[in-house]
């Protein structure tokens, strides 16, 4: 199983973490073969062979209540059972799958896909979809995901329990927690998808190749492979969708990549070679720029007021010169090169300036 870079803290060359993105893969997972690459690896191999992923739908906006539109948009999906096969004999005739995206770890992401699901049931059964003498459908919560740490947040209720309490108690049992020990939802960590363990071409593999990718040519040649892959009109929003998931690989290294109507209409030779060359230019030339920025103001490289100077040149980039000019008051008293690199990285996790100053006074405690 190929081992998972993230669990010692590995990040990119530039020394920046990799930044979620739901919105990102949102606009990736709107793709039938993405979700139904999705299913083949998450859920077991018995109710894959039962499902006709070729009927794959997402479930349309005048389908479904505001209530459930307004939190699950495009990602509550249908799929149908094969001819002949069915899960029990009073069941319904299809499985829905709840997609849920996620950037970081959260130890009560297990109560909250619970949440979800019992909104799935309650908004279908508002809008008469479900007659409440029917059968309730099999809800497949999905977590997909995307962050730069390894999940470790479990995926059932059990481990949100006091283990002195349970033991005081005589277990689970007696507190009536035996229904809390399954999983709440499936989940599909990409940073730790083992590639090898996934047939080629397969969507997933693809995803999860370039989201773990370790330098800049890597990625490069991985993006071509899925260029190649996916070729054909029928693949192109496919394409377009790890091509805007690659975008934020990318950044982290520091570099842009060749606009995506240029890659897709190119040869596949012709793509890599416009990948590799354009985002090695983009490397060489963001060293040179901070070797020259460090250069004109006689800074040591690596040094914390280094740090500090970079990182308040790139808050003004990004969220303007007032934003900039409230950080660097903020960190003038800072020495700790650790912390003003952790700064450095909320400047990519952060939506908003606002948000970004609260953080950075949070850390050191500011005022």
């Amino acid at each position: 199983m190929a081992q998972d870079s993230r669990s010692s803290g590995q990040t990119s060359t530039l020394g920046i973490s990799r930044p979620g993105s739901d919105a990102r893969y949102k606009t990736l997972f709107r793709n039938p073969p993405m979700v139904a690459s999705l299913l083949r690896h998450v859920l077991p191999s018995e109710l894959v062979h039962a499902l006709d992923l070729n009927t794959l739908e997402r479930l349309p906006t005048d389908y479904i209540g505001s209530n459930l539109r307004q939190r699950f948009g495009d990602m509550l999906w249908r799929v149908r059972l094969r001819a002949g096969e069915t899960l029990a004999d009073d069941a319904l005739p299809y499985v829905l799958v709840l997609l849920e995206f996620q950037s970081a770890p959260d130890r009560t992401m297990a109560v909250r896909m619970l949440d979800y699901t019992a909104v799935v049931i309650h908004d279908l059964l508002r809008c008469g979809i479900l007659k409440r003498e029917d059968s309730l459908p099999m809800i497949v919560p999905v977590v997909v995901y995307n962050g730069d740490r390894p999940w470790t947040s479990g995926t059932g209720l059990a481990a949100l329990n006091s283990p002195s309490l349970v033991a005081a108690a005589g277990g689970p049992a007696t507190l009536g927690l035996a229904a809390q020990q399954g999983n709440a939802f499936q989940l599909e960590d990409v940073g730790a998808v083992a590639l090898e363990m996934l047939p080629k071409g397969e969507p997933l593999r693809l995803l999860a190749a370039l989201e773990q990718a370790r330098d800049v040519r890597q990625l490069a040649r991985r993006l071509g492979r899925v260029f190649a892959e996916l070729a054909g009109d029928g693949h192109r929003s496919l394409r377009r969708g790890m091509y805007v998931a690659a975008e934020r690989v990318a950044a982290t290294f520091g570099v842009a990549l060749t606009p995506f109507e240029e890659l897709d209409q190119g040869s596949n030779v012709e793509t890599l070679t416009k990948l590799e060359a354009n985002m090695m230019r983009w490397r060489d030339g963001v060293h040179a720029e901070g070797m020259r920025q460090g250069e004109e103001h006689g800074i040591r490289r690596g040094s914390a007021e280094g740090r500090r100077t970079l990182i308040v040149r790139l808050a003004a980039r990004r969220f303007g010169s007032g934003t900039a000019a409230r950080l660097e008051r903020i960190l003038v008293p800072v020495k700790d090169a650790d912390l003003l690199d952790d700064v450095g990285e909320w400047l990519l996790d952060c939506e908003s300036g606002a948000e970004f100053l609260v953080r950075v006074r949070e850390a050191l405690g500011a005022g």
